[in-house]
């Protein structure tokens, strides 16, 4: 039996190869051992959003968020694929507090800009984009 680093080292080069598929059966297996593996289920939802199977991604990622609440990069993903799945009041939420977390996570302003738009409020969309102008999006 191949260790959790082993099946990693695997899903990974699953990757890069573009198989897809088979790191997600990886991911799945890791999982099965590791419930608790945040990078493996970050991995899977992931995978799961390339391969367009939005609602799995977004079980993924709020699992993700159950075992590390601050983890802005998981709000992030959760938000996209909300946006994705055209779930925009719940994209919007989610945006909002990512942006607790990090004000100035100038994508965040750009998707929330998004959902603004796609649900007609074009006031609270062009205040998002102006927030952008703001924010420095060079490294400090």
């Amino acid at each position: 039996m191949k260790t959790i680093a082993e099946l990693e080292k695997i899903a990974s080069e699953y990757k890069m190869e573009s198989k897809l598929k088979k790191a997600i059966e990886i991911y799945e297996e890791i999982l099965k051992r590791d419930i608790d593996n945040i990078a493996a289920r970050m991995s899977l939802a992931n995978l799961y959003y390339l391969v367009g199977k939005i609602k799995k991604s977004i079980v993924q990622y709020e699992k993700v968020l159950k075992l590390k609440p601050h983890y802005s990069y998981a709000y992030y993903r959760l938000g996209v694929a909300h946006y994705r799945a055209a779930h925009f009041a719940q994209a919007i939420n989610i945006f909002k507090k990512l942006m607790k977390l990090d004000n100035d996570l100038y994508m965040a302003h750009n998707w929330l800009g998004l959902c603004y738009y796609h649900i007609g409020k074009d006031d609270e969309s062009v205040a998002e984009y102006s927030k952008l102008l703001n924010i420095s999006c060079e490294p400090s």
